[in-house]
């Protein structure tokens, strides 16, 4: 019997292993295939730092946490997969609180790792304490304070499946810095399996499908709004409006859902959106919002929006965030309101489609909207102007397809959403709802590091590069062959622009004093070329086929970014 248990014993300890906290984190990265993070080392994370150091995950030191935040921001904009940031405690969890909120205000699956002073300090004012959680409840879709290692485990897969659930966005884990090096005995951890499974409320009846379906049917003006929502089922939801012959807008983020060259295509919409959207939504007899949230940048005055639509055959809304549905039923009060997959919608429409006479008649519709495309196009003279510069882009990556586009936030954003024809889905990176600039070169830095293969492009504008400059080493540092465009007018594009319509032209603090573009990047071990004539554009554009980072300081024109909705005029009330 004593030999017995001795055996017993001895197998139950050999088959077990001992394992920090800091390397448990690590099985769970890879087994959620996270290979590849970034961050900023600091007293509270340095045991985690050290375990990353020696594993087989890539991490990416970027030159400020914030610029970690954007680059793990990229990487999930560009992959459809989760970005992971990791930050020390105090001021480096502080310098995420902007990226986390970016992502959280865009739908972007990030996870943020903190680390904490130890747990027997917790609030005593301990050096670089603060209470994280706290401070990122508000933009996160879930946050806990880990205190000991036996809660690690659980919450990682926790955190990891909430934000990739359903609309995704940032979850944050503030993990005590005795954690990292707590020890416990821990069998083969089983290879994650499979996502979440996205519950839906089960108030949809079947009904409400075939009323959708009868409203499209009879509509003579129809109107499809596609959000970021859209995105992964672009080559479905093509079949859907060619098969239902509609007219599509697209938002900031939905861009290259449809085909800009097709001819139900209309562009984007909104604030900066073409002229032909934003009449068309005002005209149509119905509007369909899938996967798109009807933000306010899009809708104008909320008074005047889609009176036509809410006569005649009504507002759609199909979105997969109950907080999304709750928040248009109070903004819009839409006449269907589906809390459902974009594409389960879809499917759902194609198959009542197959079992009923379908036929369509709004030829006429069609045919007026694209003699309005052909008379008011966005507007783009032979001139040194971002709208020229992008054209030529345009021209130059017209027969390819491998390609992300980045943009950091003001005039050049709007141009190059506008100028660019769109072809595909998720080559368009940028902030949208919170506008964060100094966001584009972490952008680049993580699509980049998503897709290795692609021609990645960082179009920023003076005022939004100088925000995030200092990241031009890390391109340098991990042989990224980015090609960042500088659009310098020595000026806050946007902000001006506001200024000379509502404050008499008083630019206050929005005029701007620049380095010498060039010489940073040489500095930096960038090759870097000025470009102030018209006729070196397409020489410059040549050079973003070679293989190492380039930067093209563009000097151009101010101008303002037209067409322009005023704030609180109607969609359709445009400054052309």
């Amino acid at each position: 019997m004593i030999t017995l248990l001795l055996i017993v014993n001895f197998i139950t300890v050999v088959s077990y292993q001992k394992i920090t906290g800091a390397d448990l984190i690590i099985k769970k990265l890879n087994q959620h295939n996270i290979n590849t993070v970034f961050g900023y080392p600091g007293g509270a994370n340095l045991k985690l730092m050290d375990a990353l150091y020696q594993s087989n995950i890539r991490t990416i030191v970027n030159r400020h946490e914030q610029f970690s935040g954007f680059s793990a921001e990229g990487y999930s904009r560009a992959s459809n997969s989760i970005g992971c940031v990791i930050t020390t405690s105090g001021p480096g969890l502080t310098n995420i609180i902007t990226p986390l909120q970016d992502a959280y205000s865009d739908g972007i699956a990030l996870l943020a790792i903190s680390g904490q002073v130890d747990s027997s300090k917790l609030g005593s004012s301990a050096f670089q304490e603060c209470d994280a959680t706290a401070l990122t409840k508000p933009c996160t879709k879930y946050n806990k304070i880990i205190k000991n290692i036996f809660e690690l485990e659980q919450s990682l897969d926790l955190a990891i499946e909430f934000a990739m659930k359903d609309r995704k966005g940032p979850v944050h884990l503030d993990i005590c810095a005795n954690v990292f090096n707590e020890e416990l005995y821990y069998d083969e951890i089983k290879k994650y399996e499979g996502k979440p499974k996205v519950q839906y409320l089960n108030y949809i009846q079947t009904t409400a499908f075939y009323d959708i379906f009868n409203v499209i049917k009879r509509a003579k003006n129809p109107v499809l709004i596609v959000g970021q929502g859209g995105n992964r089922y672009y080559l479905n939801i093509r079949k859907f409006i060619k098969h239902f012959n509609l007219p599509t807008t697209t938002t900031l983020h939905g861009l290259g859902i449809i085909d800009e060259n097709d001819e139900l295509a209309l562009e984007m919409l909104g604030m900066h959106g073409s002229y032909t959207a934003n009449n068309a939504i005002q005209q149509a007899d119905l509007i369909i919002g899938l996967g798109y949230r009807f933000d306010d940048r899009t809708i104008g005055n909320i008074n005047l929006y889609g009176i036509n639509a809410k006569n005649n055959f009504g507002i759609v809304h199909i979105d997969i965030s109950p907080e999304k549905i709750d928040e248009v039923k109070k903004v819009i009060n839409p006449t269907y309101s589906l809390l459902m997959d974009c594409n389960d919608f879809i499917n759902k429409m194609m198959e009542i489609s197959d079992i009923t006479n379908l036929k369509i008649n709004n030829r006429e519709w069609i045919t007026h909207l694209n003699i309005l495309k052909n008379k008011y196009p966005f507007k783009n003279e032979k001139s040194m102007s971002i709208p020229y510069i992008i054209n030529k882009l345009n021209n130059k990556l017209e027969k390819k397809d491998n390609y992300i586009i980045c943009a950091g936030v003001g005039v050049h954003q709007m141009n190059i959403a506008q100028h660019f024809k769109w072809k595909y889905p998720n080559t368009f990176l940028t902030s949208g709802s919170q506008g964060s600039m100094g966001s584009c070169l972490g952008f680049a830095i993580g699509a980049q590091l998503a897709h290795p293969d692609k021609l990645i492009i960082c179009i920023d504008g003076d005022g939004s590069f100088m925000m995030s400059c200092n990241d031009l080493i890390t391109i340098v540092e991990n042989k990224l062959p980015i090609k960042i465009f500088i659009m310098d007018n020595e000026n806050l594009g946007m902000v001006s622009n506001w200024q000379d319509d509502f404050y008499n032209g008083n630019r206050a603090f929005s005029t701007l004093q620049n380095p010498n573009f060039v010489q940073l990047a040489n500095s930096m071990g960038i090759a870097s070329v000025k470009c102030d004539d018209i006729n070196n554009i397409d020489s410059c554009l040549n050079e973003i086929n070679n293989d190492y980072p380039l930067l093209i300081h563009f000097k151009v024109k101010q101008e303002k970014c037209l067409p322009f909705v005023a704030p609180g005029k109607a969609l359709d009330d445009m400054i052309i």
